[in-house]
């Protein structure tokens, strides 16, 4: 009898990011079952390439269910993947309302996001359902500080110094 093999595949279906450093995507096709597959995958692409992604830029171009289209990188449409957990969970179509802007989130951003959608569900979804969703959303938020050397080199030095003229 033949022993079958299983072989891991880390980048999943985003090998052809790495290939082509571009790729089509449909939130269409998110759902509970393969979110963590899609997280995963990019979260391993920037641990291995992240030294490259300075020089290599890779664009994600993201078609959304109510008809917008986006083009990311690679490190903003992971960062939207990790707000886009609870919308998932909630079998909520991603649309351009679940959008983050990446350049700026802060607590009130963050806060902002779940409590409109604990507004939306607050009647259909028991409290600690929610309450779970929010937490695994947010648990995700702990491998940012792997990419934080990285992310800072994104600060603006122009926004710097006209803070400091106003102040």
């Amino acid at each position: 009898m033949e022993q079958e093999t299983m072989v891991y595949n880390p980048y999943g279906i985003y090998n052809e990011l790495l290939n082509n450093h571009y790729m089509d995507i449909y939130t269409k096709d998110y759902n509970v079952d393969n979110y963590e597959m899609h997280f995963n995958s990019i979260l391993n692409i920037m641990r291995d390439n992240i030294e490259r992604l300075e020089d290599e830029v890779y664009k994600i171009h993201v078609f959304m269910e109510d008809g917008n289209d986006l083009m990311f990188t690679i490190t903003d449409y992971w960062l939207n993947l990790i707000f886009w957990a609870m919308p998932i969970a909630l079998h909520e179509p991603i649309t351009a309302k679940y959008l983050v802007d990446t350049r700026s989130i802060t607590k009130k951003t963050i806060k902002n996001y779940y409590n409109k959608l604990i507004k939306k569900f607050a009647t259909s979804v028991d409290f600690i359902t929610l309450n779970n969703m929010i937490d695994d959303s947010l648990y995700r938020m702990k491998y940012i500080d792997e990419f934080s050397m990285y992310l800072a080199n994104t600060v603006s030095f122009y926004d710097t110094l006209e803070l400091m003229r106003e102040d």
